[in-house]
């Protein structure tokens, strides 16, 4: 396995709800202390806590994000089933040619075969 580090992973609860205290201010000054240290090299993080900041209202934040959340779900879902419907497609095409094929050489069969 490679132990390159991926592009995006989905934040832990923990780290989440961390995210939201550090930036409300309730974090306790030891702990803040041990997250940027924790978080300094993370550019995701840096970015989240910068955007939060400029924000302000919490309540309003979580709603946009349980949204975007949502969005999302919907999407890649909706991309599976596309994909899912092209499969069927393409299955669907092969079948109809291979029916084609087979009505064919039995035209061709019974046609000149019969002679």
């Amino acid at each position: 396995m490679s132990n390159r580090k991926q592009p995006y992973q989905q934040p832990k609860p923990d780290d989440e709800e961390a995210l939201w205290q550090y930036v409300s201010g309730s974090l306790p000054p030891e702990k803040a202390h041990l997250l940027e240290a924790d978080k300094v090299d993370d550019p995701f993080w840096n970015d989240a806590v910068e955007g939060l900041q400029q924000l302000g209202d919490s309540q309003k934040i979580r709603k946009v994000t349980a949204q975007l959340k949502q969005q999302a779900h919907k999407t890649a879902g909706s991309k599976d089933r596309k994909k899912s419907m092209q499969r069927h497609q393409q299955h669907n095409i092969l079948i109809t040619v291979l029916i084609l094929l087979l009505l064919l050489v039995c035209y061709f069969f019974f046609h000149f075969g019969a002679r």
